[in-house]
């Protein structure tokens, strides 16, 4: 009896599901604590921008 090939791209794929909601939840929140002092707006402009970066650079990795 073999193992299913697909397992582990299932595996992988619920990994990388969490990895990514994790740094999406954690950006705006880092960016909330540093620079409370700029507008909303600003905050998730910023958020916008970083998150663009990271996924962005996961192309090249």
């Amino acid at each position: 009896m073999s193992a299913d090939p697909n397992i582990h791209t299932e595996i992988l794929e619920r990994i990388r599901r969490q990895l990514g909601q994790e740094r999406w939840q954690a950006v705006p929140s880092i960016i909330d604590t540093y620079a409370l002092y700029r507008s909303e707006r600003d905050r998730k402009i910023t958020a916008a921008g970083i998150h663009y970066f990271l996924l962005a650079s996961t192309w090249y990795d």
